[in-house]
């Protein structure tokens, strides 16, 4: 019978232990990659919208109210002008709650066209990240 030496022992273990500290450096860093992608402004406000569409129930009909508010009253600030007029009051009431009313009214449809959106931007993000 062959007898095994300590040394040749604590050596096994030693490599065995190297390899397990490469393994587990690998996967500190491919951690650390996901973390700080999702960390991104970008994928924060995508994850967020995610979140949203996914819902459904009094979530929907928030979510939707939510949006259709936001888009009037980005709509509303995006108009140009200088100084303030009756007339131009009275038009961006009315656009604002044009706009308000048609994101209400058309949530499905750009729920599609977000969830569309971050599937593109996932799909780069995972072609990215399979080249590393």
């Amino acid at each position: 019978m062959k007898t095994i030496s300590a040394t040749a022992i604590l050596k096994n273990d030693i490599q065995q232990l190297k390899d397990k500290q490469a393994y587990e450096w690998i996967l500190l860093k491919t951690d650390l990659l996901n973390t700080y992608e999702n960390l991104k402004p970008l994928n924060i406000l995508k994850s967020t919208l995610e979140e949203a569409s996914a819902s459904q129930g009094i979530g929907n009909n928030y979510l939707s109210s939510v949006m259709g508010l936001t888009a009037g009253l980005l709509s509303n600030v995006l108009l140009p002008g200088g100084s303030f007029s009756p007339a131009k009051g009275i038009f961006s009431t009315l656009l604002q709650l044009g706009v308000s009313d048609v994101v209400t009214k058309n949530m499905q449809t750009i729920r599609l066209l977000v969830n569309r959106v971050t599937g593109f931007f996932n799909s780069k993000q995972e072609t990215k990240t399979e080249n590393l």
